[in-house]
C-alpha cells in the first residue's frame, strides 16, 4: 500500500478537512478483525516468499491470489487505523511542521506496526501501533529541528548512507556493517562513519523508549525525588551527549540500550527481536535495560545532561 500522502507540507483547512472525512468513512476494526486481517497478510507473506523460490510452481496461481488478499488485507488494515494516527498527530501541537506533515509521519510509523504486529500474542493493535507512530513522528521532528548544518554534497552523502544502511537491513533481514555500506556505495569505510557521526540528530525528550509503560526519553533526566521533567534547551537535547554517557555504562548495557532505542541511527528492537538477536531471555533484557535507565538517572550522569 502507498502510504497516506495528501496535500502539500502547507495542507489548506480544505484539504486536512477532506482527509478526516475519507478516513473517517472506514469501519473501525474489532479484535477479530485485526487477527484476521493479520493472518491474511502473514499467508500472503509466505505465498510471496514461495512465488519468489518457486516461481514456476504449479500452485502458482493460488500462490498469487493469496498474495493480493494479503496485500487488500494490509490496505485495509492501514486505513481502518488512519485516524489513531490523528489522534497521535494531534499531541504535537507547536512542533513546526505542519499537522498534514505530522500525520503522514505517522502513518509511517502506523505502516511499520502492521507490517510487525504479532496477533499470537495478544496485544491491542492501538496500544502497539501508538508506539511505532509516536516513534516516527518523534524521529521526524528531530530531523526537522536538526542543529547541524552541512554542506549540500556532504549532506547528500548523509542520506545516500542513511537509505543505503536502511535498504540492505530489509534485505539482508540484519543491520548491515559499516564495511558492507562501503562496499555498497563503492566509499570507504572511514567515509561511511564520518557521515553517521554527522546524521546524529537531537532527540526529542518525548521519543519513546518503551512498549510496555509509555516511557519517554526524557525520563532519563527525571530526579526519582522530583517527578518534574528538567527542562533542556527548549524540550530538546543533543544526541551526542547521551551517546556519551551510555559510552561509559559496561559494553552490554550501552548496547542494549542503543540498539533497543533506536540511538545508534537505526530502528528501535523491540525486547522480543533485541532478545533473538543476542541470545537472552526477554526477561533479562527488560532487566538489563532497566538497570541501565537507572543509571543515567544517577547524579553523575544527570548532571552532564542537564549541562
Amino acid at each position: 500500500m502507498s502510504i497516506e500522502r495528501l496535500g502539500p507540507s502547507g495542507a489548506s483547512p480544505d484539504i486536512l478537512g477532506t482527509y478526516l472525512r475519507s478516513i473517517g468513512q472506514v469501519p473501525l476494526l474489532s479484535a477479530d478483525d485485526e487477527v484476521e486481517l493479520a493472518k491474511r497478510i502473514e499467508v500472503g507473506l509466505v505465498a510471496r516468499h514461495q512465488l519468489e523460490q518457486e516461481p514456476d510452481s504449479p500452485d502458482a496461481s493460488l500462490l498469487r491470489q493469496l498474495v493480493r488478499e494479503g496485500e487488500r488485507a494490509h490496505d485495509l488494515f492501514i486505513r481502518a487505523n488512519l485516524r489513531l494516527v490523528v489522534s497521535v498527530a494531534k499531541r504535537y501541537p507547536g512542533s513546526g511542521l505542519p499537522l498534514m506533515d505530522v500525520i503522514q509521519e505517522g502513518n509511517i510509523g502506523l505502516d511499520r506496526a502492521v507490517k510487525k504486529f504479532d496477533y499470537t500474542r495478544g496485544f491491542k493493535f492501538s496500544t502497539y501501533a501508538t508506539w511505532w507512530i509516536r516513534q516516527s513522528i518523534t524521529r521526524a521532528l528531530a530531523d526537522s529541528s536538526r542543529m547541524i548544518r552541512v554542506p549540500a554534497r556532504v549532506a547528500e552523502g548523509v542520506g545516500a548512507v542513511r537509505r543505503q544502511m536502511r535498504d540492505m537491513e530489509g534485505r539482508l533481514g540484519r543491520r548491515p556493517t559499516i564495511e558492507e555500506v562501503a562496499a555498497a556505495t563503492g566509499g570507504t569505510v572511514e567515509k561511511v562513519r564520518e557521515y553517521l557521526e554527522l546524521d546524529r540528530q537531537p532527540v526529542s525528550l518525548d521519543l519513546p523508549i518503551g512498549e510496555d509503560d509509555g516511557a519517554i526519553l526524557g525520563d532519563l533526566l527525571e530526579d526519582e525525588r522530583d517527578a518534574e521533567v528538567v527542562d533542556i534547551v527548549s524540550g530538546r537535547i543533543r544526541l551526542t551527549v547521551i551517546h556519551e554517557c551510555i559510552g561509559e555504562l559496561p559494553m552490554r548495557d550501552a548496547s542494549v540500550l542503543r540498539r533497543r532505542f533506536g540511538l545508534d541511527g537505526n530502528d528501535p528492537l523491540t525486547l522480543e527481536q533485541l532478545s533473538a538477536e543476542i541470545g537472552l531471555s526477554r526477561e533479562h533484557v527488560r532487566q538489563i535495560e532497566q538497570r541501565a535507565l537507572r543509571s543515567l538517572r544517577a547524579r553523575q550522569y544527570r548532571n552532564r545532561l542537564e549541562d
